[in-house]
């Protein structure tokens, strides 16, 4: 089972590959970045690279700060 709201995580994923050779950093502006994540490491690499996990790990965060429903 995912440790995020499954809804969530595909509000994210889309939004993230939507905008072609992005970061996470630009790509996910509508959502706004919480302040836990402005200087991570995942905001700097592309959606490709990303692996599931992490981006479970994103999303986490992103419900923790209150930028998404849990």
């Amino acid at each position: 089972m995912f440790p995020c709201k499954f809804s969530n995580l595909q509000k994210l994923v889309k939004q993230a590959f939507n905008m072609r050779r992005k970061t996470p950093r630009n790509a996910l502006m509508p959502f706004g970045i919480p302040d836990s994540l402005k200087d991570s490491f995942w905001m700097d690499k592309r959606a490709e690279q990303l692996s599931v996990g992490e981006f479970e790990e994103l999303i986490r965060l992103y419900e923790e700060a209150g930028m998404l429903k849990k």
